[in-house]
């Protein structure tokens, strides 16, 4: 991590702890955060021909309201509130938090190539490219291979509502 004059403020030491969740639940993860910018209360926040994930939040009485998202590039997340912890008027973690995330992760991604995050509804040719660079993750077996239906469509259709 470095400040806007380009000195190090943070850099992370290498660690040999190697994958810690499996590349199924990363993917699933992945795939009911993207739905929220897809189609649920962040759709502000979606960044044209980047996959993003995220999560909206709002707590009681409108006091505080959020939104922290990732790409496959950066992380970034966006609190609103007032210091004296006031309500705020009509402010979600789906209006002006997902709106502020988005412009400055469209700043941010300005050049960077659209990659897909595991398990999001991408096409999968692409997605295997990826995850056949990242070292640690293990091949998926054919039947999740074949599975290109997304997560939370699929867990709808359990439920009848997909």
């Amino acid at each position: 991590m470095r400040n806007g004059d380009g000195k190090v403020l943070y850099r992370r030491r290498h660690t040999t702890t190697g994958q810690v969740v499996a590349l199924q639940y990363v993917g699933a993860m992945n795939d009911m955060l993207n739905a929220a910018l897809v189609r649920g209360t962040g759709k502000r926040a979606a960044i044209p021909n980047h996959v993003a994930a995220g999560k909206t939040g709002t707590t009681q009485n409108s006091r505080d309201a959020w939104f922290v998202g990732y790409t496959a590039h950066y992380v970034a997340g966006v609190w609103i509130g007032n210091d004296d912890g006031s309500v705020m008027r009509k402010v979600t973690g789906g209006t002006l938090p997902a709106e502020l995330w988005h412009d400055i992760m469209l700043a941010a991604h300005e050049g960077k190539q659209p990659m897909p995050l595991p398990g999001t509804h991408a096409p999968r040719r692409l997605q295997d490219t990826i995850a056949a660079r990242i070292p640690w993750t293990s091949h998926a077996t054919k039947q999740e291979a074949s599975q290109d239906v997304p997560l939370f469509q699929r867990v709808l259709g359990i439920f009848g509502g997909g």
